[in-house]
């Protein structure tokens, strides 16, 4: 098992990101990829999709269709190939969407949800 440095050097070190899920509400594996401005390959399941939106960074494959999980992979894969700066500016596109998860934002915004829900009740 890797310790939390370990694994953020695992994934670092990587260009893309894969996940054929078949069930999956929102997957922080994605979320931790975007951070580090890995474009993502995953399975077009609503609650993914709704979680993080449309975005040239996220391929969303038709689910059990391995075809499209190809697709994908060879979308980023050419970019990274042979258009560096495309490939960058994907990144950042990744790295914004993560950001928008970050804690200083969502905490506020659950506080306020439990506040409404407390106070319908």
């Amino acid at each position: 098992m890797l310790n939390e440095d370990e694994y953020i050097d695992v994934i670092s070190d990587k260009n893309l990101m894969l996940l054929p899920t078949r069930q999956d509400s929102f997957p922080f594996s994605v979320l931790e990829n975007l951070a580090i401005g890995n474009p993502v390959v995953v399975s077009n399941l609503p609650d993914v999709i709704s979680a993080f939106g449309e975005s040239e960074s996220i391929y969303y494959a038709k689910l059990n269709n391995v075809e499209d999980y190809i697709n994908g992979i060879l979308k980023y894969y050419q970019i990274w190939k042979n258009n560096r700066d495309k490939y960058e500016e994907l990144s950042k596109k990744a790295r914004e969407i993560a950001s928008k998860f970050d804690s200083n934002i969502i905490l506020p915004k659950i506080e306020e949800m439990f506040k409404k829900v407390y106070e319908s009740s």
